[in-house]
């Protein structure tokens, strides 16, 4: 009886690890879809006067991220999304009904990515584009999927230990653990996504202004030439 109440007090302090984990993930995940959103913004809008980025501006070539950055990033996104896929086949065998529903809605982030994934992985120059940004959002989603599914996992843990199920109460605590590593993996891979994306919204504004320059400059010569002497 007291190991079986050492045990149970086991399980509830790492569900309690969990949940708060969870919290944190599902915080972290809206951080990175709006630093996006927020760079993308920063392109069209400009930033406040006195700092613009048309400041910044290097006489440097634009830096846009390269392939060999770009390909770095594909492979990390190809190993989680496998991570992610395994979890989620965890999920449905896992959660009963609950997760046959969760893991239906979140292979649809699968079947998404597993469209223009390849197409990256073949040209890695595609990135630089609305495709890039894509990648951005389905490695987010994924991520806060899957903080989803180790709450849900860990609440479910957490009943049945009370119930004195703790066998039960053992394996659904090790899918939560598993979909907190599936999410802590998308989470790192998707920050990587966000700098490389941010760093060719940059470039794009910065190639932009040059281009908008040399119009101008163009504008000008041909109003000195056409004017009257």
């Amino acid at each position: 009886m007291t190991s079986d109440a050492g045990e149970l007090q086991s399980i509830l302090r790492r569900i309690e690890t969990l949940e708060t984990e969870s919290r944190r993930l599902r915080r972290a995940g809206r951080i990175v879809v709006v630093a996006g959103l927020g760079a993308i913004m920063l392109m069209v809008q400009g930033t406040p006067e006195g700092r613009t980025v048309g400041a910044e501006i290097s006489p440097d070539k634009p830096n846009f991220p390269d392939d060999s950055q770009i390909n770095l990033l594909v492979t990390q996104s190809e190993r989680s999304f496998e991570t992610y896929e395994v979890t989620v086949k965890e999920e449905q065998l896992g959660l009963g009904e609950q997760g046959e529903e969760s893991a239906a809605r979140d292979r649809q982030v699968l079947e998404r990515v597993r469209q223009y994934l390849p197409k990256l992985k073949a040209n890695p120059q595609a990135f630089n584009s609305p495709a890039g940004f894509l990648l951005v959002v389905d490695l987010d989603d994924a991520s806060r999927n899957m903080a989803v599914c180790m709450g849900q996992a860990g609440m479910d843990a957490s009943l049945l230990a009370v119930a004195g199920s703790t066998s039960a109460g053992q394996s659904t605590l090790a899918l939560a653990q598993a979909c907190q590593g599936a999410s802590q993996l998308l989470y790192t891979v998707s920050e990587t996504a966000v700098s490389l994306y941010e760093k060719y919204l940059f470039a794009n504004h910065d190639l932009q202004q040059r281009e908008e320059g040399a119009v101008g400059k163009c504008m000008e010569i041909l109003k000195k030439q056409g004017s009257p002497k």
